[in-house]
């Protein structure tokens, strides 16, 4: 497969992903609870992703491979759990911008662990999203401070911000679990270790064991759209990164995720604060992906 095609495929895998955010967002609104979408979405996902763990074929039998599995699924599911603690008080537009910033943590990260090589382009790029995301965080802070709700707004970015470490990081460790899982098992196997996780920190939380049944009957429908759009676009990604550098893989990836999100979070979701903020945000992110992807 060459390197156009790729990139056409990549895209399609960040319209998946944008669908998946954009319909956690609409459940958030919708009154669902943290806990009780990200674990509904979880058993969900399990189900719907059984039958790439079956295409996947064997699992890997060294103690290294599960260890690598457990790590990213651990620190995934800390983002994935940020991400939607920060939708309960931040537009989806905002979220989404600043978690370009994670290709920043995938960067460095790469480039320390996997010796990618960075091209200077590479690293103009990451000076032009750090720039992007500080003018979009003043420009949130200076709305919510005139809306006089600093406080609890400025915790929505915090938990951002968390997801931005987490899936930054996780994205150099998954590299590192192909090497010894195929990328349609790790999807399900990934799946089912981020679960575990979720329920864990649930039960934890609330001393006892959390009932899914409510959002599973009655978002059905919405949890299928979503969990399934997001398993083919990790199978999607994994695939690709497979074959070409992460730090390379993830901005092309990026682009279109953040172009149709931010778009649904305006249209669908009618999110019409700081437009001219953000659009300057999406721009220089836009360009700072492409400077990345050279």
């Amino acid at each position: 497969m060459n390197f156009e095609i790729s990139v056409l495929i990549l895209i399609l895998a960040g319209v998946m992903c944008s669908i998946s955010q954009a319909t956690h967002k609409l459940l958030i609104n919708k009154g669902w609870s943290v806990s009780q979408l990200s674990l509904g979405l979880m058993v969900v996902e399990i189900v719907v992703g059984l039958p790439f763990f079956i295409w996947g074929g064997p699992l890997p039998t060294i103690k290294e491979a599960w260890l690598v599995a457990i790590a990213t699924a651990g620190i995934f599911s800390l983002g994935k759990l940020a991400t939607f603690k920060a939708f309960e008080t931040t537009p989806l537009s905002v979220v989404i911008i600043l978690q370009r910033l994670s290709l920043v943590v995938t960067a460095v990260l790469a480039n320390i662990f996997l010796n990618e090589l960075s091209s200077p382009f590479r690293w103009l790029g990451l000076v032009v999203i750090i720039v992007s995301s500080i003018i979009l965080g003043l420009a949130t802070h200076h709305e919510n401070k005139r809306k006089n709700i600093t406080a609890t707004a400025s915790i929505g970015l915090i938990y951002a911000l968390v997801a931005v470490v987490s899936s930054g990081t996780a994205a150099v460790i998954d590299k590192i679990a192909l090497n010894y899982f195929s990328n349609w098992s790790f999807i399900w196997i990934d799946t089912v270790l981020v679960g575990g996780f979720i329920w864990l920190i649930a039960i934890f939380r609330q001393r006892k064991i959390p009932n899914v049944t409510p959002i599973i009957k009655k978002e059905v429908w919405w949890l299928i759209l979503a969990g399934s759009t997001n398993l083919l676009a990790f199978g999607i990604l994994l695939s690709l990164m497979k074959r070409w550098d992460v730090s390379l893989v993830m901005p092309i990836y990026k682009i279109s995720t953040l172009l149709v999100t931010v778009l649904a979070g305006w249209l669908w979701l009618k999110e019409k604060d700081q437009v001219w903020s953000k659009t300057i945000a999406l721009v220089l992110g836009c360009i700072g992906i492409w400077l990345m992807s050279k």
